[in-house]
C-alpha cells in the first residue's frame, strides 16, 4: 500500500481520512487542531498554538542504525546531489535545516543521525545547516508528536535556524557583492 512510505503519524491520519471520508456525521465535533481552518495566511498550522500539549507524545518514526545502507536514503542521495549540482550551476545555493525533534525520540537515533549528517556534508553543492543535536528539544517543546512543536517550541527553533542562518547569509552577501549580482 502506497501509505506505508510515509511516516508512522501520517499514515494514521490519512487512513482515517480516507475511512470516513464521505461517511461525515454533520453534527461531528471538528479536531481543534487538525484541520483545514487551523491554518494562517502563511500555509502554518496555528490550531495548536494556545492549547495545552498532548500527552503521551507520538514518537513513532523510523531511522536505520545505518542509514548507509538504505536504499531509500541511497535514493535520496542520489537525488539532492543532482539538484545540489543543477542548483549550484545556476547560481542557487541549496541549504539543509534538520527538523527539530523530541530528545527522548533523537536520543536512542543519534548514532543514525551522525551517519547521515557525515553522509549529507560529503554531498556538493549542498550546506548543511548546524548538527542533527542542534534541533533537538526538551519533550515539553513538542505539542503532540515528535516534530509538532508547540508556541515555545517555535520561538526557541527560530532563534537556532536565525542562528544556523547568519553567518551563511552575511556569506551569500559578500559573494553577491564580488561578483556583481
Amino acid at each position: 500500500m502506497f501509505l506505508s512510505k510515509f511516516p508512522y503519524l501520517l499514515q494514521r491520519r490519512f487512513d482515517a481520512f480516507l475511512t470516513g471520508l464521505g461517511n461525515r456525521d454533520p453534527g461531528a465535533l471538528v479536531d481543534p487542531v487538525y484541520n483545514r481552518e487551523r491554518f494562517n495566511l502563511h500555509g502554518d498550522a496555528v490550531g495548536h498554538l494556545f492549547l495545552p500539549n498532548r500527552r503521551p507524545l507520538d514518537v513513532h518514526f523510523e531511522v536505520p542504525a545505518d542509514p548507509s545502507g538504505s536504499k531509500e536514503v541511497t535514493e535520496f542521495m542520489t537525488f539532492i546531489a543532482g539538484k545540489g549540482i543543477e542548483l549550484q550551476a545556476r547560481g542557487v545555493h541549496l541549504m539543509l535545516a534538520y527538523p527539530a525533534m523530541c530528545l527522548s525520540s533523537f536520543a536512542p537515533k543519534r548514532f543514525g543521525a551522525g551517519i547521515l549528517h557525515r553522509m549529507l556534508k560529503s554531498v556538493p553543492g549542498l550546506t548543511i545547516l548546524g548538527e542533527p543535536q542542534d534541533t533537538a528539544f526538551p519533550d515539553e517543546l513538542f505539542f503532540d508528536t515528535v516534530y509538532h512543536l508547540n508556541r515555545q517550541g517555535r520561538d526557541v527553533r527560530t532563534r537556532v535556524l536565525l542562528k544556523q542562518l547568519g553567518p551563511r547569509l552575511e556569506a551569500l552577501q559578500n559573494v553577491i557583492r564580488t561578483n556583481g549580482r
